[in-house]
């Protein structure tokens, strides 16, 4: 999905409550992955949802994260979808304008 927005940039992006609201609509445990290299409160989406920031090595859009990085993204992404049957994984990036 793409980056969930506040404020102004909000009218042409998801808006970040929106995005929580039909998340828990669904009714399944839910992690957030942001490898949009910007950052918000995580606590948008609730104390109890694990929120994970994909670092400084997603901010360039222009050269890929590095392999340390990847790794250990795909091993955090691995250890909650084995936790539960039911965990789903939301990743989000910036999609261009």
């Amino acid at each position: 999905m793409s980056y969930p927005a506040e404020g102004l940039e909000s009218a042409y992006r998801n808006h970040i409550e929106d995005v929580k609201a039909y998340l828990d609509s669904r009714g399944y445990p839910y992690m957030v992955v942001n490898v949009s290299g910007r950052s918000y409160d995580s606590l948008k989406f609730g104390a109890h949802i694990k929120v994970i920031d994909g670092g400084a090595s997603w901010r360039d859009a222009k050269r890929p994260p590095s392999m340390k990085s990847l790794i250990s993204l795909c091993d955090s992404i691995f250890k909650w979808t084995n936790q539960n049957a039911r965990n789903v994984v939301v990743i989000h990036c910036m999609v261009s304008d």
